[in-house]
């Protein structure tokens, strides 16, 4: 299951060709669609953990309210903003940058669009921390939980990882 889609890269998180119907605009929502696959799930364990997020993904297909809720403070579905899409884009931008592809595409990599992107999720992840915090639910953790990943998720940065 997944909580974002295509529709989620606008603005900050903008990538360019995603949209059409030329075999270049299949080949990059392919891609970019690996990305959600992979990144989201990523993004989601290091956030809470396996066992949370197992739990997370049963609660929200189950349509549980309280999981229902978490997923509406992380994915803002109406405005297309997430924490989520944030991470996938800046992992996008690192692979791209990473395969030479910001050197076909002058346009594509912008590492200033890139720190407001990383940083903007850094807030995100804060405002959601602290109404996950009020809600004084009591969070099945596990030893999966990478601290130095997690504290990751709360750094801004100033300059192109």
């Amino acid at each position: 299951m997944r909580l974002i889609d295509l529709s989620f890269f606008v603005n900050e998180n903008y990538i360019p060709n995603i949209n059409g119907t030329s075999d270049v605009n299949d080949a990059i929502s392919q891609g970019v669609d690996r990305f959600i696959n992979i990144y989201e799930i990523e993004f989601l364990k290091i956030l809470f953990g396996e066992t949370f997020y197992d739990e997370l993904i049963a609660g929200i297909e189950n349509n549980e309210a309280l999981y229902l809720s978490i997923k509406s403070k992380l994915v803002d579905e109406e405005n297309k903003i997430s924490p989520i899409v944030n991470y996938i884009y800046c992992r996008y931008v690192q692979s791209q940058t990473a395969n030479g592809e910001q050197n076909e595409n002058p346009n594509f990599f912008n590492q200033q669009r890139f720190i407001i992107s990383w940083n903007r999720m850094v807030g995100l992840n804060f405002a959601f921390a602290n109404w996950f915090q009020s809600l004084d639910v009591e969070l099945t953790t596990d030893d999966s939980i990478n601290t130095n990943e997690f504290d990751g998720l709360f750094t801004t940065v100033n300059s192109y990882i």
